[in-house]
């Protein structure tokens, strides 16, 4: 059989007859252990790689596989394939891992958002409920529909659509912006949604952009340049364009060959590790850094005036070092974690001090701390029992805690140790940043409505992620170029944008199986990537010099909207 085949250079170490005679073994006392399964997990089963009809001898296009092999190679490879591949693995744990996780979550009731959405749909099936809810609203209106999931339409369409005693149900989204299917939106919910409300209008006058870049995009998306491009795979159709009408009149005069809708185009070999590769990148970011430069020197624009659009955080980072050298400033508009900050270390430090006013070491500990600065070698020096009036104002705050939590941090702010109130002391750092932490810290704890114990708050903010929702501080101070994703630039304007992640491609969860949904959200990631501008609108292009198919799933925005 062998012979009909090529000689591959990285199965020179394998020993195919040691797999078929294992094979062979297993097929014939038709059971497999454990450690015959290792076994064939660490041979990968590459024979059947290199019996694969591309790996065939031209003079051997005829030859057919004995249809052992065919069977083993259809039955029994895509097993040991899906067991090896590291994503695969990966997203069955976490599937696995969030399974546990729900389970554990409900029996402590503390309820993720996805739970207290199904709790409420349960609930609204006990009709005294359902309408004591009813009472409480006159008339409803759902903002950005188009991210709505369908429990969430489930509970408004039972509570309002057919009330008959509500004044007004309004439901407003743009379909063409439904990008949020990583937290379960759903557009076909909102498509069904339409054929259940009375009367359907449209806004179709753009307040924002100049007419030159509406006419533009109108231009681009219009059904003669780019037919059937918002694509419904589900419904094997696609949402219509409507184009817009410019309602400012206005227009701008940029002094320059570009127009408002500008691609900018790099090229290189392709490469499986990373599309656009680094030399694009380098070069897309040169391009921004001149034109950013250009705009500056000519018309006097602020560095406020700009945004780029990027893949993720890590582009963010690189982009931000590349402006640097340019002495240009930039933000990233993802704020900074409260997990490992030093106010979240200074809350529980100082915490622990007034839920345990007796443990001494506590105390010292929270002296120590931010909120009341004492330097080491008074902590050294420090005899608490000569000094009881700080142990009395934990005690104090400790009786006030029982109080409720409004109580405890209006005293919270009030404490004084040396002189200083607390207030005085977070004042006397001039840390914006800080402040703001300390802030939204406090908002956190008021707002979470399970704490059972102030510890239990703190052990639940430990299993959280850094990146997580909660956990994110999102005031900003500086001013520059804005750094953005899509995903958070979604409802914002800017001067001129750099839609920079409309170039990058892909990867695929290999336990997605809707691939041609994920492929359609990208050109609604598209359609909102461009129509934040105002002015102009610079897009990106990433030609491959080696013109490689591209595989389905894995096309950036711009690809996939201009094949």
């Amino acid at each position: 059989i062998s012979k009909n085949f090529k000689k591959l250079s990285k199965f020179k170490n394998d020993n195919f007859v040691d797999q078929l005679d294992l094979l062979i073994a297993i097929i014939n006392k038709r059971e497999s252990t454990k450690s015959d399964f290792k076994i064939l997990l660490r041979y990968k089963l590459n024979i059947f790689e290199f019996l694969d009809e591309k790996n065939k001898k031209v003079k051997a296009k005829d030859f057919v596989l004995p249809d052992f092999f065919q069977k083993a190679k259809k039955e029994l490879y895509p097993i040991i394939t899906d067991a090896i591949d590291p994503n695969i693995l990966f997203y069955r744990l976490a599937k696995d891992i969030s399974k546990e996780v729900a389970l554990y979550l409900e029996k402590d009731e503390v309820f993720s958002y996805d739970k207290i959405l199904t709790k409420m749909r349960e609930a609204l099936k006990n009709k005294k409920f359902k309408e004591k809810v009813q009472l409480i609203y006159k008339a409803a209106i759902i903002d950005e529909f188009q991210d709505t999931d369908p429990i969430q339409f489930e509970i408004f369409e039972n509570l309002f659509l057919k009330n008959k005693n509500l004044l007004a149900f309004y439901l407003i989204g743009d379909p063409k912006q439904s990008i949020y299917s990583f937290r379960k939106a759903n557009l076909y919910t909102y498509i069904e949604a339409t054929k259940k409300i009375d009367e359907i209008n449209y806004l179709d006058t753009n307040y924002r952009s100049s007419k030159s870049l509406i006419a533009s995009l109108n231009a681009l998306f219009s059904s003669s340049f780019s037919k059937n491009w918002l694509k419904l795979p589900q419904k094997n159709d696609s949402l219509k364009y409507i184009p817009i009408k410019a309602g400012l009149g206005l227009d701008f005069d940029f002094q320059d060959s570009f127009k408002s809708l500008h691609f900018f185009i790099a090229e290189d070999n392709f490469s499986k590790k990373k599309w656009p590769t680094d030399e694009i990148e380098q070069k897309y970011f040169a391009f921004i850094t001149n034109e950013i430069l250009k705009l500056k020197k000519k018309l006097q624009f602020e560095e406020s005036s700009f945004a780029v659009l990027v893949k993720d955080r890590y582009q963010a980072a690189r982009l931000k070092n590349y402006f640097q050298k340019f002495s240009i400033s930039s933000i990233t508009t993802r704020g900074s974690s409260l997990k490992g900050s030093i106010a979240l270390k200074a809350m529980k430090e100082f915490l622990d001090a007034v839920i345990s006013p007796s443990d001494l070491n506590k105390v010292k500990i929270a002296l120590l701390g931010a909120f009341i600065g004492f330097n080491a070698e008074k902590i050294i020096n420090l005899d608490l029992m000569k000094n009881p009036e700080i142990i009395e104002e934990f005690y104090k705050l400790k009786i006030a805690l029982k109080k409720g939590l409004g109580f405890f941090f209006n005293l919270f702010f009030k404490a004084t140790f040396d002189q200083k109130t607390i207030l005085e002391n977070i004042a006397s750092k001039k840390d914006i940043h800080f402040y703001f932490d300390v802030i939204s810290l406090i908002e956190l704890i008021a707002i979470e409505k399970n704490i059972v114990s102030i510890q239990s708050f703190f052990e639940k903010l430990e299993t959280l992620d850094s990146d997580d929702e909660k956990l994110q501080n999102n005031q900003v101070f500086e001013t520059g170029v804005q750094i953005l994703t899509t995903f958070m630039s979604k409802g914002l304007e800017y001067d001129i944008v750099f839609a920079l992640g409309l170039a990058n491609r892909s990867k695929i969860n290999p336990l997605n199986e809707d691939i041609e949904e994920i492929d359609a959200e990208k050109m609604r990631q598209l359609y909102v990537a461009l129509t934040r501008a105002k002015y102009r609108v610079y897009a990106p292009i990433a030609l491959d010099l080696k013109e490689k198919e591209i595989q389905d799933g894995t096309y950036s925005c711009m690809e996939y909207f201009l094949s």
